[in-house]
């Protein structure tokens, strides 16, 4: 599964690099295996409306499929500037995201 985080990246992702990426910024482990199953049903008996659990399921369905967004030219295309990749966004507010680290 590839994914991109909307309005900032141009690279592919995996689910599964993301974690790494945000693991280095709050200096501890993050994992990405929770049953989607278990995330949705999670969600709707927290109060989250049935409807938004079916979307949810839908949703998740598309991105495990292969079938989520994958990079274009739409953020460059909308605000005139070149998007920038996920560890170079990570790498430009360091000292905001290790200040917030630093309050927990």
């Amino acid at each position: 599964m590839h994914c991109t985080a909307a309005g900032c990246c141009r690279e592919a992702i995996t689910v599964s690099d993301a974690p790494a990426v945000i693991a280095d910024v709050i200096g501890q482990p993050v994992k990405h295996n929770i049953d989607r199953n278990t995330w949705i049903e999670g969600s709707v008996a927290t109060g989250g409306p049935a409807e938004y659990g079916e979307m949810l399921r839908i949703l998740t369905e598309t991105l495990a499929s292969g079938h989520g967004s994958q990079p274009n030219n739409d953020v460059h295309h909308v605000t005139g500037v070149p998007p920038i990749s996920l560890s170079r966004l990570r790498a430009a507010n360091r000292a905001d995201l290790e200040a917030v680290r630093g309050t927990r």
